[in-house]
């Protein structure tokens, strides 16, 4: 299935015969990373890659070896997804016209089996049900050869429509590659937010090399209080182990989750390595880099200046609009902007604005849009972020909040 939502590419080459390609362009020395792309991998990476561990452990006798993540594959997967929100194309090279290898080996280095798989959709989810639905999708999800992974989603407003880009990069350089007791974790936003209840999918991937290290039990803390996960697909050697967290519709609170998997031995592991991940209607973003998994990336030095936020009086029965994110006050690189209208009939659509220009347009009382305030055309100062909301009758609510670059 090789159409303009899901693409995939596969590259399988004894390490001698790799060829260099010429001419390849390469990082200039000391320049500064774009921080929308150079940065920790984030909730929605990350869950890819469980996903894609859920798979490896439910195909075969014994199941395939789970995926590790690889943050040079993470990198060059990060960097096709935002080039193709930022430059609005959807190919397997870049925007540019680099070809897919070329610009993975750049990051990644000589590797004897490589392939990608790029898809727009709307969530992790949806990306990899696509992408399983596909057999040459599928093909690079539960390669043999494969062992090591990366992925970059961006979010952006193209000729296509508001979509999520989504990336996942596979690779394998030879020698031995560890494999972590928790490969990956994963809190799955509900696939319907129209109940009054919303059922959020919880999943962890644990491996071990052997049957004494065996997995016992698993489960996920939430807010200090323990929902046992049971073991779904694979075996306790390998396999993944899930279940669900149940929330009222637009919960208002921020539940804080993390993953812990014990052994017949008594050892207990923990994913993420540190912090925990926010669950709730304002703290969820998947597009928000998981705690524990700090992989570097560039630090801008700021001058504050004073910043403040002004809600505009919303004429008789116009949508409030609430802004979550971001507060007034400084910011840099990737800036999660999130809000919600309320009104008293239907709030029909809903946009977001950063100086006067129209970021995302969607149906719907909520947004979440990435906006890169490290990008050139960001000049530093003061910045005017800005959340229009309209109802059925034609009404319009504002919000806006001031931030400094």
């Amino acid at each position: 299935m090789n159409n303009l939502r899901i693409l995939n590419r596969t590259l399988a080459v004894m390490l001698v015969t790799v060829a260099v390609v010429a001419g390849l362009a390469a990082v200039p020395a000391g320049a500064a990373a774009p921080p929308a792309w150079d940065r920790a991998p984030n909730l929605g990476e990350f869950s890819l890659l469980a996903l894609a561990n859920r798979e490896r452990a439910a195909t075969g006798v014994p199941p395939l070896v789970p995926l590790v993540w690889n943050d040079d594959l993470g990198k060059a997967a990060r960097f096709h997804s935002h080039d193709m929100v930022d430059n609005d194309c959807s190919q397997h090279s870049s925007c540019d016209g680099t070809a897919w290898n070329t610009r993975i080996k750049r990051y990644y280095g000589s590797y004897s089996a490589l392939g990608e798989n790029i898809t727009l959709n709307g969530s992790p989810r949806g990306m990899h049900s696509d992408w399983m639905d596909s057999s040459g999708h599928r093909s690079n999800i539960l390669g043999s050869s494969h062992r090591e992974f990366g992925a970059g989603i961006a979010v952006g407003e193209t000729n296509f429509g508001n979509w999520w880009r989504g990336t996942e990069d596979f690779g394998s350089r030879g020698g031995t590659v560890t494999i972590p007791p928790i490969p990956a974790g994963a809190v799955l936003a509900p696939a319907d937010y129209s109940p009054t209840t919303w059922t959020w999918e919880l999943l962890v991937n644990h491996y071990s090399a052997t049957s004494a290290d065996r997995a016992v039990s698993a489960r996920a803390m939430v807010d200090g209080a323990p929902i046992a996960l049971a073991l779904r697909h694979g075996t306790a050697i390998n396999g993944t182990w899930s279940g669900e967290l149940r929330t009222p519709r637009f919960p208002t609170d921020c539940k804080r989750v993390y993953f812990e998997v014990t052994r017949a031995s008594g050892a207990t592991f923990r994913w993420p390595s540190s912090g925990d991940i926010g669950v709730g209607y304002t703290c969820f973003d998947a597009l928000l880099p998981v705690p524990g998994f700090a992989t570097g990336g560039t630090t801008t030095t700021t001058t504050a200046t004073v910043a403040t936020t002004t809600t505009t009086r919303p004429a008789v029965g116009a949508p409030t609009v609430v802004i979550q994110s971001p507060q007034a006050g400084v910011v840099s690189g990737m800036v999660s902007i999130r809000a919600s209208a309320t009104d008293d009939g239907t709030v029909k659509t809903i946009e977001v604005y950063v100086d006067g220009k129209r970021l995302v347009r969607k149906q719907g009382g909520s947004a979440v849009r990435s906006w890169n305030s490290n990008s050139a055309s960001v000049k530093p100062g003061p910045h005017t972020i800005t959340v229009k909301a309209y109802d059925e009758q034609g009404n319009v609510g504002t919000s806006s909040v001031v931030v400094t670059k």
